[in-house]
């Protein structure tokens, strides 16, 4: 389900790509994707993956954890959890960078905040949007 939230672009220092969060830490894995060369679609089919959301969903008693969403600012986006799972197949050290910048926004730290000042330096917010899904 969407909300009405704000987008959040970040610049992944180690190849200059813009990728988008929304304020509560969903990530559009689609773009992700799209920026590391590789196919949404093959990270669905692994066992490890299907392994992963069943025991997230268990633990966190939710259902979703990612949604699709067409049109502008369009893709599947993940839940904050299954996005640094899914950034960690992508690439490690991005994953890394996509756990941060993910906690700099759940915790809604500034880019003055001491623990959160890379990710936040790396960016800037666009205004809010409102979803259809």
């Amino acid at each position: 389900m969407w909300a009405r939230t704000a987008l959040v672009t970040r610049t992944y220092p180690a190849t200059g790509q813009a990728l988008t969060f929304r304020a509560d830490g969903w990530f559009n894995m689609t773009a992700a994707a799209q920026a590391f060369g590789r196919r949404l679609d093959n990270f669905w089919i692994l066992p490890t993956t299907a392994e992963y959301l069943g025991a997230l969903r268990e633990s966190l008693k939710i259902s979703e954890l990612s949604t699709t969403k067409r049109g502008h600012h369009g893709g599947t986006w993940a839940h904050p959890k299954l996005a640094v799972f899914f950034a960690r197949w992508l690439d490690v050290k991005f994953s890394v960078w996509c756990d941060m910048v993910i906690e700099e926004l759940v915790r809604g730290a500034t880019p003055s905040s001491d623990a959160f000042k890379g990710p936040s330096a790396l960016g800037h917010s666009q205004p809010g949007f409102a979803a259809k899904h």
